[in-house]
């Protein structure tokens, strides 16, 4: 059932888009593999925008996923193919010189000169072939991480816990938290039917196949500049650049927004270029829905939208602007509403903030403060904008994870070979049909690295495809028929080798837990952090129970009325050093309905503290003891340190449940 369901679901999504290209009569456009890429991406977007009401409105019995998936089929009839068509894109090859031009055909025209045609020709088919097989063994490792238990922290804490949420509890609900709690979640709307009609293994699934689908619109595009063997060299570098790997097999959203940064670009600078009503909604579209699954898609919509008004027509601006309030609107909107606050707790200081007490000063100021140290090592200035890329290839800063979750060697290697083709083709490079392109991305980067936002650089994934794209091209064009080609295509050997090899290490514990076969709990002792207490609170805990916890990444696990109580990112239960007092516990407490308590005992945790003082007054009734561990590297397997763990029940009464709070 769990693959039905997938292939149902991915099915749909395809038609989805098919009849957003029809409707816009922009399919005829398109080559075959161009088509079922834009589908790709038009139908993701829509697809995470539709389930947004159903969710909202409580309607998520089977039927309605059914329905929904059902209503996509149809739209497959427009995605046979036709007439076959040439890569059309004016709005890049406008004014491209000819080699250009040829190689948007598929032509590698240096390769077809005399007797060398041949040689050239068996090297880039073994080349091809061999690339091939790497992402074919990339795809195995990925299966091996959607056959097991989602593991990532992110993922458990909400990718993936909210959508089980809102099955369980049968609708949307606010979430007072900042940072993880109140975001757009578009992107995970897509979870709710592989998880309601295939189960866990459903979910795993659909995140493993739409991480390897979001990279069908990079090879699409990428073959109007590059031979096949060229673009599937493309897919291959990013599918297994360290921060793909870890976010496209989970429930990440980046590597899933990524197709749509790249089609965005390429439908925004259409709408420029062509004045086109079609494209300028093309691209509202796919611009609005990154803006409806993270927050940092609302400077990229702008970008986008300014770009479209450098055409100097109002109607294809006001087409984009309007498709793209309507994709991303409704979670806004639902914030707004729900918590007072659209980009929930960051206007904060502009607002106020009305009604129960979700948000306050002393958390605003708080989370100013511990936010910008905990995300950012380096200032955001412009000296930092430029040695950001280099310093993060080499010498990473801790928080920017590059590490663990970078964009691997290629940009080092490629870029000495695209400095120099852009210098080769200094008099020109302006008429470049990448020109636009690389514009946008560069202003984009720039937004982000001077908002002061995050600095880890796994949140640049979705700008990463492109930024692959033109490194490539450029790097292709320098070396065609000189002896700097060799070293290129060493290099990126070098460099898929390493990307690999590393996947492989990542893989280690899935593939570990499919040999031996995998007890589900067994299988989390030895993987999640802290998960010791988890069997015995769904077995012990009623429907009527509630618990408040700290441990973020149990929260896919336990009940799904359980209160994540984060000392800075939430304010409902005052967890503040400085917030403390009996009173003030009892009324959070009271307010939330909580019956339950799972905490460390250590004074240096807000959840330690309240039990500590919870304790003393004789409103706690200890039930339980676990020791949870604390892994040095879950992937190597090498050891873990213990921290000791209970849960206990507080007593009713110093809870009063009349409307009042407790005494």
């Amino acid at each position: 059932m769990s693959i039905l369901a997938v292939l149902l679901q991915t099915a749909a999504t395809f038609g989805l888009g098919a009849v957003v290209l029809r409707l816009l009569r922009l399919d005829r456009d398109l080559t075959a593999l161009e088509r079922l890429a834009w589908a790709w991406g038009a139908g993701f977007a829509t697809f995470g925008w539709l389930l947004f009401f159903p969710a909202l409105f409580g309607l998520t019995a089977d039927w309605v996923f059914l329905a929904l998936l059902a209503a996509g089929l149809p739209g497959l009839s427009l995605l046979r193919p036709g007439p076959r068509l040439e890569h059309r894109a004016p709005h890049l090859a406008d004014g491209a010189p000819a080699a250009i031009e040829a190689a948007a055909k598929g032509a590698d025209a240096p390769a077809r000169r005399g007797a060398a045609i041949n040689l050239n020709h068996r090297a880039s088919s073994g080349w091809t072939w061999a690339v091939a097989g790497l992402l074919a063994a990339a795809a195995g490792l990925d299966l091996a991480e959607a056959l097991v238990p989602p593991a990532d922290a992110d993922s458990l804490a909400y990718h993936f816990a909210r959508p089980r949420e809102i099955l369980e509890l049968g609708r949307l609900l606010p979430v007072a938290r900042a940072v993880d709690g109140a975001t757009p979640m578009l992107a995970q709307m897509t979870y709710l039917p592989a998880l309601a009609l295939g189960g866990e293994r459903g979910l795993t699934l659909w995140t493993g196949l739409s991480g390897w689908l979001a990279l069908l619109p990079l090879f699409a595009l990428a073959r109007r500049w590059l031979t096949a063997g060229w673009a599937l060299t493309l897919v291959a570098l990013v599918a297994t650049v360290p921060a793909w790997v870890y976010g496209a097999g989970s429930g990440q959203v980046e590597a899933r927004i990524a197709p749509l940064v790249l089609l965005a670009l390429f439908a925004t600078i259409q709408a420029a270029r062509g004045r086109d009503l079609r494209w300028a909604a093309l691209a509202g579209l796919l611009a609005g829905a990154y803006a409806g699954a993270k927050f940092f898609g609302l400077p990229f919509a702008a970008l986008c939208g300014l770009a479209v008004l450098t055409g100097r027509r109002l109607a294809p601006a006001a087409a984009f602007a309007l498709v793209a309030a309507a994709m991303a609107g409704p979670w806004y909107l639902f914030h707004a509403a729900t918590l007072g606050d659209p980009i929930f707790p960051l206007l904060h200081d502009i607002l106020g903030q009305p009604g129960p007490p979700l948000w306050d000063d002393a958390h605003a100021a708080t989370l100013k403060a511990t936010y910008s140290r905990s995300e950012t090592d380096v200032p955001a200035n412009l000296a930092w904008l430029l040695g950001y890329p280099l310093v993060a290839s080499i010498l990473p800063m801790p928080v920017w994870e590059a590490g663990r979750t970078g964009l691997g060697g290629f940009g080092l290697l490629a870029t000495p070979f695209a400095i120099a083709a852009a210098w080769r083709a200094r008099a020109t490079l302006w008429r470049s049909p990448l020109a636009p392109l690389a514009l946008l991305a560069a202003v984009f980067y720039a937004v982000w690295f001077l908002s002061g936002t995050s600095q880890r650089i796994r949140h640049l994934l979705p700008l990463y495809p492109v930024i692959a794209l033109l490194l490539l091209v450029a790097a292709e064009r320098f070396t065609r028929a000189t002896p700097a080609r060799p070293a290129l295509i060493a290099g990126i050997a070098v460099v898929l080798a390493v990307q690999l090899a590393g996947q492989a290490l990542f893989s280690l514990t899935p593939l570990r837990a499919l040999a031996g076969g995998y007890d589900r709990d067994r299988f989390y002792d030895q993987v999640l952090i802290h998960h010791a207490p988890v069997p015995w609170i769904n077995t012990a805990l009623k429907s009527g129970d509630r618990l408040v916890t700290g441990e973020r990444q149990l929260l896919y696990l336990l009940p799904p009325n359980t209160y994540f109580a984060h000392e800075t990112f939430q304010a409902q239960l005052n967890l503040l050093p400085d917030g403390a007092s009996p009173e003030r516990d009892l009324q959070g407490l009271a307010r939330l309905n909580i019956t339950h308590i799972l905490y460390s005992p250590d004074p240096a945790t807000g959840l330690g503290r309240l039990a500590a003082r919870l304790e003393a007054d004789g409103c706690l009734r200890p039930l339980a003891a676990f020791s949870g561990k604390l892994f040095l590297s879950r992937t190597l397997g090498l050891g873990a340190s213990e921290t000791p763990f209970a849960v206990a029940a507080i007593e009713p009464r110093c809870l009063r449940r009349d409307g009042k709070e407790g005494t």
